[in-house]
């Protein structure tokens, strides 16, 4: 049952004892958010140990995102996180603190932005794990000077896709994918660069390459899109090898990749031959494949 509410008895900058906090608000003892029976939602932020289980919050211009709760897999709506989304209509005050143990420092009192109020991010769980984490985007009610620092997670307001060279693609430094190794990669960028020759010594039109950078997403996350083909709108996915797994992937990316950029046709890149079966599952698809044939020289499959 619900206590009457008390009037918020602490300043910005004020320090406490989260024990003492608890003992005179109420409110769950562990964790990042918390919850208290008088009206309350207590949350903290501690940016000497937050790193450790994948939460990343700070300030980005005059919003403070904040992690949600769930340190392993992906994040849901539930329990916590569902009392801080709907902490307006339930009538509860938000108040952040730093620190998440013994001694903390209040903050402010933070209110959920009604036009925006979260962003689906990936992001690292405490074990190191790829997962989809809850941002919870946060105001100030009030004008304070805060202790916590910006965010070290900037997020793409809207989608962008970037024209880039073959050349300057395979010499930047990107994000290895989880789903395959550095070996891989490596092998991918040799099979780009020989059928990128092979094109231009058939004086076909050039081969390069395309970043998408999709809003909502971290501004370290960027979908890295292997060939393109602008006089044919051709879309080409690049694999290391013609094992099922691998097939699959590609198609998978092809896919995703055909929302952003409309092809008239895709396409995938291979070091030899698959077998008939799985030439027949990209026929089907009416994906075409690429594939190297003796040194230098490559073959074409399409319906």
């Amino acid at each position: 049952m619900s206590q009457e509410k008390i009037d918020f008895p602490y300043q910005p900058g004020q320090k406490i004892t989260r024990k003492s906090l608890h003992q005179k608000l109420g409110g769950i003892k562990q964790g990042g958010i918390c919850p208290s029976n008088q009206g309350y939602i207590f949350i903290f932020s501690d940016p000497k140990s937050g790193d450790e289980f994948g939460y990343h919050d700070g300030w980005s211009d005059n919003c403070f995102l904040y992690f949600g709760s769930g340190q392993e897999g992906d994040m849901e709506f539930s329990g916590r996180n569902k009392s801080l989304l709907n902490h307006i209509k339930d009538k509860k005050t938000v108040h952040l603190f730093m620190g998440s143990r013994g001694e903390v420092i209040y903050e402010n009192e933070l209110e959920i932005d009604s036009k925006n109020p979260y962003e689906l991010i990936e992001s690292n769980d405490k074990n190191g794990e790829s997962r989809i984490a809850i941002v919870f985007r946060f105001k100030p009610v009030n004008k304070f000077i805060s202790k916590l620092p910006k965010t070290n997670i900037e997020i793409h307001k809207e989608t962008l896709v970037e024209d880039i060279s073959l050349e300057r693609f395979l010499k930047e430094s990107f994000s290895i994918r989880a789903s395959e190794s550095k070996v891989g990669i490596r092998k991918e960028s040799k099979l780009l660069t020989k059928y990128a020759t092979y094109r231009s010594k058939q004086k076909q039109s050039p081969l390069t390459a395309k970043l998408i950078k999709i809003k909502g997403d971290k501004k370290s996350d960027i979908l890295k899109v292997d060939g393109w083909i602008e006089s044919d709108k051709l879309l080409i996915e690049a694999k290391s090898g013609c094992t099922r797994n691998k097939i699959r992937l590609a198609i998978g990316q092809l896919l995703d990749y055909k929302r952003y950029l409309k092809p008239k046709q895709m396409a995938i890149l291979l070091p030899s031959k698959p077998k008939d079966d799985l030439v027949e599952l990209l026929l089907d698809l009416n994906i075409e494949i690429i594939y190297q044939v003796g040194g230098e020289e490559f073959s074409y499959l399409k319906n």
